[in-house]
């Protein structure tokens, strides 16, 4: 009687210790899952070879006080090629900008990487999680150096019936402090190179799946960027951005951004004529020795095969030109043969399959845009123009 209790007693314990095991298992391949949603900010970016040397020549290359391009002013939009447009900001003290369709516009990163100070029009408004990257202190700093016009009186300017071109706007030399300038503008250089690169950006959202996923810390994660295959700002710099990061880690659906590879350095269908990321990338090697359709086709291979064992750490999807806020949305943009495949089914398999999966959603979109998503489940929601865009608080970037 003993030796039966004492055999019912080990069984009972065995059996405990294994359903203890498998509770625990489970908890650890469901927690990204079954955590609430992290709302994380992110912002725009600009490639590490924009950007010029923080030691580079200051005072010398400048002979205007502000770049030639007014926001909102089409007769100063004079620039067809993005090596004059770059040459007008290098030799200009001060670059007029302002919030357009939201706060995070890419031409703060232009003006800032080619050692030109952003004068920013309201930036005391900009939400405190917005641009949370850029240096809004030291901006600030140079627009308020002596001789500069106050912001008021740019303001003023531009409100009166008189167009405001770059003659409008006059550093007063007598006073100026080059020395002061020069200085904040080598500390906004060696900011720009530090945290407002496309790399940057990908190392931002790598560490957020590794801080999600521990497991992957000590290797390259692997992950399906679900994006459209043109190029508006916010994905187009995170495709670059996870390229550098990633390299063949990197899988896209339905198919590579071209437009920033070397191969279509020369289209001249870009969006904002392809400144600042057209043919920056070099080309893959399977559309350097084929054509476009076979190197595609066989990317995707590669991709659905990754999909189907369970190689992806990651999916990140991405809403694009102020939509794609809804799954469904995306099978407009497919080619016949993706346009058959349910994008939310193959989401909704792999995740069923791999629970320690991480799911992400980016979206940016402009102020007007659409900020939500209808995917489920999602453990991190990137938002970069952050007023009223999100059902959670915002946790600083880490």
């Amino acid at each position: 009687m003993v030796l039966r209790k004492h055999a019912l007693l080990t069984t009972l314990v065995i059996v405990f210790s294994a359903l203890l095991y498998m509770l625990w298992h489970i908890s650890r391949a469901r927690a990204p899952n079954v955590s609430r949603t992290r709302y994380l900010p992110i912002s725009f970016a600009i490639h590490e070879r924009y950007v010029l040397p923080p030691t580079s020549e200051c005072v010398s290359t400048k002979n205007q006080s502000l770049a030639t391009v007014i926001p909102g002013n089409k007769s100063t939009y004079i620039f067809a090629d993005e090596a004059a447009y770059y040459a007008d900001y290098r030799r200009s003290f001060y670059a007029l900008t302002m919030k357009k369709g939201g706060w995070d516009c890419f031409r703060h990163y232009e003006i800032l990487a080619n050692g030109c100070v952003p004068f920013f029009l309201g930036i005391d408004d900009i939400p405190p999680l917005t641009m949370r990257t850029f240096p809004m202190e030291l901006v600030k700093r140079a627009m308020q150096l002596p001789g500069v016009p106050t912001e008021e009186s740019v303001k003023t300017s531009l409100t009166s019936t008189a167009p405001y071109t770059a003659e409008s706007f006059q550093i007063d030399f007598s006073v100026f402090n080059e020395t002061a300038y020069c200085e904040l503008r080598q500390q906004l250089l060696q900011h720009a190179r530090e945290h407002l690169t496309t790399r940057a950006l990908g190392q931002y959202v790598v560490e957020q799946i590794r801080s999600l996923r521990p497991s992957v810390s000590v290797y390259r994660p692997r992950v399906l960027l679900i994006t459209e295959p043109s190029v508006e700002y916010q994905s187009g710099f995170l495709y670059i951005g996870l390229v550098e990061k990633l390299g063949n880690a990197l899988s896209t659906y339905p198919r590579r951004k071209a437009i920033v590879h070397a191969d279509r350095r020369n289209d001249t269908n870009a969006y904002g004529r392809g400144f600042g990321f057209q043919g920056l990338l070099p080309t893959t090697g399977l559309h350097t020795d084929h054509a476009e359709a076979e190197a595609d086709h066989a990317y995707r291979a590669i991709m659905e095969y990754r999909l189907q064992n369970g190689a992806f750490d990651a999916i990140i999807v991405t809403n694009g030109g102020n939509e794609y806020c809804k799954v469904d949305s995306y099978q407009a943009v497919f080619d016949a043969e993706h346009r058959a495949t349910s994008l939310r089914a193959i989401i909704r398999q792999y995740r069923a399959r791999h629970p320690e999966s991480v799911l992400m959603f980016v979206d940016g979109s402009d102020l007007g845009g659409c900020h939500t998503t209808d995917l489920p489940n999602v453990d991190a929601h990137f938002v970069r123009e952050t007023a009223n865009a999100v059902s959670g608080p915002l946790m600083l970037r880490t």
